[in-house]
């Protein structure tokens, strides 16, 4: 588990259970004129910003928790195709376009479509007109404009603001993942995920996972769901980390999902695969702008609740909800399955 003061990741042979980096390894970012870029790989998705030389001739830098997720451009002397290119503009002045707001992120950001163009604002004060950044992106991809006004004092940051998971959310038609509000931990190769509200313990289970040292521990608060080609269904660790603190740059296959409730004792109780599913579309970051990622959302949430073991838990917040997790008659089944 890597807290933010060790953030960057070593080699796969030395990862804990199973897990593996998500990217490949870091190197500083590409600088030559007349572009400034930096990129990063977020799971399956992989961002990339560009831009004019910074009048104060500063790269492009991302926060530490980001910083665990950098990439260079080119991996073994192949290339990098970001799904999307962000195009990094300074702005005098930006204005919000003359259309209703369609979703606000819970970072700030407010959201307008318009067809297959969305665009993005970021104000402080909220929903002031003091507009720091104007994000215009095409919902298939590619590339991307980011406007950045004088008054934003984070220049030299072109995820800043949370924006990566922001694009993650948008871009749910190229990553076909899910965007879901749970701790993970991987233990015996596998991802277990603690989904639930703010205030269900997704923290507290993985600061207790953390401590008991028996498993390696992706995050606390969102984490990413794909397949590979063969259809596996992979869990990836993100740069959004919650009250614990705790986040890894790593992937590896989903096995059991629990979902948080607090209780008098340690116990789990098996979900049908009908309300499993409910329950993940309930946790999930729906991009609900968007009908045809929509779609994938609940495609996904239903394949993973026809394969794998769904669980509600309640569970006592001290180091025994670890043994009982550890010892769960759901993770037999969960073996039995596949």
């Amino acid at each position: 588990m890597k807290h933010p003061s060790a953030a960057s990741s070593s080699d796969d042979a030395t990862k804990p259970d199973g897990a593996t980096n998500s990217s490949p390894s870091v190197s500083s970012p590409s600088v030559s004129s007349p572009s400034v870029r930096i990129a990063c790989r977020i799971g399956p998705l992989v961002l990339a910003a560009e831009a004019a030389p910074l009048s104060t001739n500063r790269d492009f830098i991302l926060d530490p928790p980001l910083e665990a997720f950098r990439i260079s451009e080119t991996t073994d002397g192949e290339s990098i195709h970001p799904d999307l290119r962000l195009d990094v503009k300074h702005a005098t002045s930006l204005t919000r376009p003359a259309a209703p707001i369609v979703w606000q992120h819970r970072a700030g950001w407010d959201l307008y479509r318009a067809g297959e163009e969305c665009v993005a604002i970021k104000a402080i004060p909220y929903a002031s007109d003091r507009i720091l950044r104007r994000l215009t992106l095409d919902l298939n991809g590619a590339t991307a404009q980011l406007q950045i006004a004088p008054e934003d004092d984070r220049p030299e940051e072109p995820f800043a603001y949370t924006l990566s998971e922001l694009l993650a959310l948008l871009l749910t038609r190229i990553s076909r993942a899910v965007l879901l509000h749970a701790a993970c931990v991987v233990a015996d190769g596998e991802a277990i995920l603690f989904a639930g509200m703010s205030g269900s313990g997704k923290s507290t289970m993985a600061s207790l996972w953390d401590l008991s040292g028996r498993a390696t521990v992706l995050g606390d608060e969102s984490h990413l769901l794909w397949t590979d080609p063969s259809g596996q269904v992979l869990v990836s660790g993100t740069p959004w980390p919650g009250s614990s603190g705790l986040y890894s740059n790593q992937t590896a296959p989903l096995g059991r999902v629990y979902f948080l409730e607090h209780g008098p004792r340690n116990f789990a109780e098996p979900l049908a695969p009908a309300d499993g599913m409910l329950n993940l579309m309930s946790h999930a970051f729906l991009p609900s702008w968007d009908p045809a990622a929509m779609e994938i959302v609940t495609d996904l949430c239903g394949r993973i609740a026809e394969r794998h073991s769904l669980s509600r838990l309640a569970f006592v917040p001290d180091a025994s909800v670890v043994d009982f997790v550890m010892n769960s008659p759901q993770r037999h089944r969960e073996k039995r399955m596949k």
